[in-house]
């Protein structure tokens, strides 16, 4: 019998948006099989490169899926064409304010656990991202230990 080959039919727009999975080793399978395993996705919003390339590496290294957005227009962009499970939002970036951001795509982020940081805390900064729907905020520098404690805990709640 003959082995039938199918035409690769291109993804949905909803899958495309809603499906992050890699192949991945899952030990719970037999000795060398793959799994399809969903890694968390985070998009992390800031105008500093550096910050971007450090954190980029901290959050794949703990296994997350990392995107990167320098401007809330680009993050804007990045949002609707897929959906994250967390992001990092800087305060202050080149084109608008990270709270405005966040209360900008209060609807579009429903279902994304919100980070604010900032490298110039304030109260009224603290409460205006808090009211904007923000689940964190932390001020830089930030320890990699204690963002990846916050990331862990805030995806399990």
């Amino acid at each position: 019998m003959g082995l039938a080959v199918m035409p690769r039919q291109k993804p949905s727009a909803q899958n495309r948006r809603y499906s992050r999975c890699l192949l991945q080793r899952d030990p719970a399978h037999r000795k060398g099989a793959f799994a399809l395993v969903r890694k968390k996705s985070i998009l992390v919003i800031d105008d500093d490169k550096s910050i971007l390339r450090t954190l980029t590496r901290i959050l794949q290294k703990a296994g997350y899926e990392v995107d990167t957005a320098e401007t809330g227009k680009e993050a804007t962009a990045r949002v609707e064409k897929c959906k994250y499970d967390l992001a990092l939002v800087d305060v202050r970036l080149p084109d608008m304010d990270g709270t405005d951001l966040l209360i900008n795509l209060k609807e579009t982020l429903r279902d994304t656990v919100k980070i604010m940081i900032t490298g110039f805390p304030s109260l009224e900064i603290g409460v205006k991202a808090l009211d904007g729907g923000a689940d964190a905020y932390l001020v830089k520098p930030v320890r990699p230990e204690e963002l990846l404690l916050l990331i862990e805990e805030k995806l399990k709640s």
